[in-house]
């Protein structure tokens, strides 16, 4: 297990285009055969070829890259842009965004990456005031907690990640902490475990301008002693700009210590009141979003879409239920 993901990180890397068209041909050839050919044992060899392809191709795109991505509809649809996002994703997505929170809020996150299931992912979150939580009599405020779940894949190849976040607010600056239990599976090589910690900030420079700032894995987790191999560190940096309270324009920038940074984009738009679209774009890859959001009494159903040139359509859902307190 500890040379292992490394060895195959850097041979399919070498791979990448070859099995991409490999993949593609053979996935279209199967498919074709299953409704023609009457021969079963030619059916289930083509799909077994198809299975091996599929995992060999979701560890290339997937090991590492999963690691502080933005988790929720609305922050795929503005471009997966939102350090500087307060709402109930942001336990996920910059845990120092949950400390504006006033209500308990639960959410459930459903993503499928180019149609194809092994590509799937699911998440949950719960934030909470602690005030509220612990029904405090007290005008203090003794900040914002969330917790979260995520798991991508299937038994062949899967990701899986629980945590905890706290922030609090103290006047125009929001700061927030999060430690992550982090499970990595591959079938046949073993599970690795280990823990991250990111850490993050919001700022408010006017009333409508705000500042965020993220690192994700400080710690800089090790998941393998062959070739030092690490849970990748993730910084990221972005200004939002409101100019009307129905409009926001969002814009960042994300570093992999290991690689060349990318860029994000992404607007906003309430076009009637609690009816949103969203779109965005980001870099490295280049990926094109779209979404929309529709508020309807306490609960937040949002969808967003991206394409890609090559990969073809992903699909993402979020719902999440506000649980307003009584005063």
């Amino acid at each position: 297990m500890k040379k292992g993901i490394t060895i195959i990180r850097y041979a399919l890397c070498a791979m990448r285009y070859a099995l991409c068209a490999i993949f593609f041909i053979v996935f279209i050839f199967s498919q074709k055969a299953s409704a023609q050919t009457p021969h079963i044992n030619i059916r289930r060899g083509l799909n077994r070829l198809s299975g091996i392809l599929i995992l060999l191709f979701a560890v290339n795109l997937c090991v590492g890259q999963n690691d502080g991505i933005p988790i929720g509809a609305r922050a795929v649809g503005i471009g997966n842009s939102t350090v500087t996002i307060s709402d109930q994703w942001a336990v996920f997505n910059n845990a120092a965004g949950m400390a504006n929170m006033e209500n308990i809020a639960v959410g459930v996150f459903f993503e499928n990456r180019f149609g194809m299931k092994e590509f799937s992912s699911v998440a949950a979150g719960f934030v909470f005031p602690v005030n509220q939580l612990f029904r405090f009599d007290t005008l203090s405020s003794y900040g914002v907690a969330g917790m979260s779940f995520y798991r991508f894949g299937d038994q062949l190849y899967n990701e899986q990640r629980a945590g905890f976040g706290y922030a609090h607010n103290i006047k125009n600056v929001s700061l927030g902490i999060k430690v992550n239990y982090w499970q990595l599976s591959i079938e046949g090589l073993g599970t690795k475990r280990t823990y991250t910690i990111e850490f993050g900030g919001q700022a408010a420079i006017t009333k409508e301008l705000i500042f965020g700032a993220h690192i994700y894995n400080i710690n800089q987790a090790k998941l393998a002693e062959y070739k030092d191999e690490r849970v990748p560190t993730i910084m990221k940096a972005g200004l939002s700009y409101r100019p009307l309270d129905k409009l926001m324009l969002n814009i960042e920038t994300e570093k992999d210590v290991n690689f060349p940074a990318s860029f994000k984009a992404g607007v906003e738009y309430m076009i009637v009141e609690k009816l949103s679209l969203r779109t965005g774009i980001s870099t490295r890859p280049f990926f094109n979003y779209f979404g929309v959001g529709f508020q309807f009494k306490s609960f937040d159903v949002n969808y967003a879409l991206s394409t890609h040139s090559d990969l073809g359509l992903s699909h993402y859902l979020s719902v999440s239920y506000n649980i307003k307190s009584k005063k």
